[in-house]
């Protein structure tokens, strides 16, 4: 039988082995509770060393996780088998691996992560030991996110953004995680850590058409315009959507163009059609206008994904007179997004976007000051209609019981009607 005994606040197992000795477990600083979990197990290590039997599935999980300084000394004592050798690897051998194992994620999710490599490598070392971090040191490191040393930064300035620091928090989860599943080591430091945080509605932005006017007339040249155009008139994420389009994609006769999505193909939705928006078509033109013959793709000077358009941007929203909007492509997107549910309704706004409603909600769906105009108008409308003249008495009002009960009638959902389709197909073939 296996005893707890306390002293100064730290509490060991006390317990005879069948060879009559008589060892301790410490256990330091944990309480009570705990301390008793860890005797009911012990109790059940000798029961099965005394019999023979092989250990239950939670016994044996729980054995699995113990860190190694418990485990060592239980592997002397004859209570469990030796555990295998683990290879001490370092982190950055470590994740160089994995990113190169993983040839089935797109070109932008290895350019993230990178980025949370870079910080991973940053704060513990490239030749720290992975099996030497702990849930603390994950900790420290989800602390140090948001510092400007996160940053390359002195004392001054701020660290990462809650969502950026999240993200790079939740890739480390799922590094960490594959070196759990192959064994290496015994359990995820960085599972601690929470989730990826939510949208920051602080940094929406809704880019109005006359701001976005402004702004393609400021554009250097015409890849420019359609980049910008297939961003804010027909919802495309750029640089990953944009820059995959091709001539081929267009089927003129139908007013239509395909999409090739790489961020949702893994879940079944590689690619959409869209319309050619009324409001999209004269860039479409004037790029069909000015490209050479046997182009393939639409967007042709800039081909690599991973280059930084943003900051190319920026500089010609400031060229323009305006001041630059956080999330600088994705606000254009979200700001389609917004007028598409207005026009459209939802569902055909979240098929031409290309992900779900709930998404949509949560992440692009904005309110734009013609709404909160339109909802004022129309309330103030309505309650100066509903104001009685003076010669107007109103009706009494009946008792509780005498009222009738409110009826509920069944919401009816008009049918959605596609807007005017835009220009004649032109007469271009390829």
């Amino acid at each position: 039988m296996a005893m707890i005994v306390e002293r100064n606040g730290r509490r060991r197992i006390s317990f005879y082995l069948p060879d009559g000795r008589r060892p301790s477990l410490h256990l330091g600083k944990i309480s009570k509770r705990n301390a008793e979990g860890v005797r009911d197990r012990i109790e059940e290590l000798l029961a099965c060393r005394l019999s023979g039997r092989a250990m239950e599935p939670a016994l044996a999980a729980w054995v699995a996780e113990l860190p190694d300084r418990i485990a060592s000394k239980l592997e002397a004592w004859e209570l469990i088998a030796p555990r295998p050798e683990r290879p001490d690897l370092a982190l950055e051998e470590y994740l160089t691996a994995y990113v190169a194992r993983r040839e089935d994620v797109t070109q932008r999710t290895h350019v993230n992560w990178q980025q949370t490599i870079r910080s991973l490598v940053d704060f513990f070392g490239a030749k720290r030991s992975i099996a030497s971090i702990s849930e603390g040191d994950a900790g420290d490191f989800a602390r140090w996110l948001r510092t400007p040393k996160a940053r390359g930064l002195g004392k001054g300035g701020a660290g990462l953004s809650e969502a950026t620091a999240r993200k790079r928090g939740a890739n480390a989860r799922q590094f960490f995680g594959d070196a759990v599943a192959r064994e290496l080591i015994p359990r995820n430091p960085f599972a601690v850590l929470k989730g990826s945080a939510g949208a920051n509605k602080s940094r929406e932005h809704f880019i109005t058409r006359e701001v976005a006017e402004r702004v393609l007339a400021a554009c250097p040249n015409q890849e420019w315009r359609l980049l910008f155009a297939l961003a804010r008139y027909g919802a495309l994420r750029v640089p990953s959507e944009a820059l995959l389009l091709t001539w081929g994609d267009f089927n003129w006769e139908r007013n239509l163009f395909r999409v090739t999505a790489p961020k949702t193909e893994r879940y079944g939705r590689g690619e959409r059609w869209l319309p050619i928006f009324r409001e999209l078509r004269p860039y479409i033109d004037a790029a069909w206008d000015v490209a050479e013959k046997g182009q393939e793709y639409v967007i042709t000077r800039t081909r690599d994904s991973s280059a930084n358009l943003r900051t190319g941007l920026r500089r010609i929203i400031m060229q323009a007179g305006e001041t630059a909007w956080p999330r600088t492509w994705q606000n254009l997107r979200s700001s389609r997004a917004t007028e598409m549910v207005a026009e459209y309704g939802p569902h055909l706004a979240a098929v031409w976007c290309g992900h779900s409603q709930l998404i949509a909600a949560k992440h692009y769906w904005q309110v734009r000051d013609e709404d909160i105009a339109r909802a004022a108008g129309a309330a103030h409308h309505s309650a100066r209609a509903a104001l009685p003249s003076s010669d107007h008495v109103p009706p009494a009002v009946p008792l509780a019981d005498e009222r009738p009960q409110e009826s509920r009638v069944p919401l009816v959902f008009r049918e959605l009607s596609v807007g005017p389709p835009g220009f004649e197909p032109g007469t271009k073939g390829l």
